[in-house]
């Protein structure tokens, strides 16, 4: 059923444009307003199809009230008619459209003129509703697929980024695995050389003890062969490193608390020197189960390296802390509780091509030493279900972050 508001100051002429549509148009619901507020307030409460409009009326007229339905977002859609006296010229008709009338009626009214007036104005706001309609649906539905996109988008991202990710962990977890069979491969032959080396060493060091024993001290071959012995003794110091890197010298372990370890490792390398520890240990530290005087050894060699990593002396930085690995983490270890220890040092740091070879035993990128302190410290956390790794940077130090499993029980004396 239309709706059909009809705004007229002169009530004669409301009952007859009334009594005319009633006539010609028996199924329209017909509204009535006198003044243009009246006309306004019914407009915004029945939302009429069509507005039949007076022009000449007191207070607000009727260019007024077409401007202020038009100017609303609510009555804007409203097909307005014009209703106006034959004398009116073109200026007054330019100004209605202006304003935004739709269409113009000439007084006194034709009623087939009314009628097919109407029927434009109806069709048109019919149509004008169906394409609003049909516009508001299509927006849902665009909001909706735009909605469904960025969704799907972020879900293809967050596949896209979780596979990356799990390529990336793939990826360290082979590099971790090369370089772990790489070190097996490494640790049996220096086992097997250190032990057939260790069994020459035997007969070498059991003759000159022998010949030692028949000599007299003040003879120049008995100091001759005590530097002899001396160079046996440290030959057998190397294989025995090197059967602590490979497969033998596995730890004795007991359980023990993992700070005064630390401290003792710390307190004897750092003695004399420029380079001091700190220290940060977290309260109610979980016991490990380890052989203390290898992992004395761990500790020894790392802070060995970080002192003589800084020349002019530093702070060598040593947190102690628990923590809970899942069975996804990137740490290639099981899932289960752990003592993790960082060293971090402020030393000259590792370049990035040294870096993934500074366990390799005789690797060395210093003039000094034997080149398998690092090789003895990841063997040993190895033996003890651990794992260590390292982080550097060239002149701003190097990070070695050590996990051992732990027991969640207080260590009892």
């Amino acid at each position: 059923m239309s709706k059909i508001l009809i705004i007229d100051d002169t009530q004669d002429n409301l009952i007859s444009i009334s009594a005319l549509l009633k006539n010609l148009m028996p199924g329209s619901e017909l509204f009535t307003a006198q003044s243009g507020e009246e006309g306004i307030v019914k407009a915004n409460k029945e939302c009429p199809d069509t507005i039949l409009l007076d022009i000449i009326m007191p207070g607000m007229d009727g260019y007024q009230v077409c401007q202020q339905l038009k100017a609303s977002d609510q009555t804007r859609h409203i097909p307005i008619i014009l209703v106006t006296a034959l004398t009116t010229g073109a200026a007054s008709r330019i100004k209605g459209l202006d304003l935004g009338a739709d269409a113009f009626l000439s007084k006194p009214i034709d009623p087939a003129e009314l009628t097919a007036q109407v029927n434009v104005m109806l069709r048109i706001k019919s149509t004008e509703d169906q394409l609003r309609q049909e516009k508001k649906a299509l927006e849902q539905r665009v909001k909706e697929r735009t909605m469904e996109l960025i969704q799907k988008n972020q879900q293809l991202k967050k596949e896209i980024d979780q596979r990356h990710c799990e390529e990336e962990k793939r990826k360290k977890l082979e590099e971790q695995l090369i370089h772990s069979q790489k070190m097996e491969s490494i640790g049996i032959l220096a086992g097997g050389i250190a032990h057939d080396f260790n069994n020459i060493l035997g007969v070498i060091t059991g003759n000159i003890s022998y010949v030692l024993s028949m000599l007299n001290p003040e003879e120049e071959p008995y100091e001759v062969l005590m530097d002899v012995q001396e160079g046996a003794n440290q030959a057998h110091s190397l294989t025995q490193q090197l059967l602590t890197f490979s497969r033998g010298g596995m730890p004795v372990k007991k359980l023990a608390r993992i700070e005064p370890i630390i401290k003792e490792a710390a307190t004897f390398v750092t003695r004399g020197s420029t380079s001091v520890c700190q220290f940060d240990f977290s309260n109610d530290l979980w016991s490990i189960d380890v052989d203390q005087g290898q992992i004395n050894q761990v500790f020894s060699n790392l802070i060995i390296n970080a002192n003589q990593a800084m020349p002019d002396g530093g702070t060598i930085h040593i947190k102690i802390e628990n923590t809970v690995l899942d069975t996804d983490s990137t740490v290639p270890l099981p899932g289960g509780h752990y003592v993790k220890i960082t060293v971090h040092d402020q030393g000259i740091g590792i370049s990035e091509k040294h870096l993934s070879r500074i366990f390799e035993p005789y690797f060395s990128t210093k003039t000094k030493g034997s080149g398998l302190g690092l090789a003895t410290t990841y063997a040993i956390i190895q033996k003890h279900g651990g794992h260590i790794s390292v982080a550097s940077n060239l002149e701003k130090g190097t990070t070695f972050h050590i996990y051992l499993p732990a027991m969640k029980t207080p260590y009892i004396v």
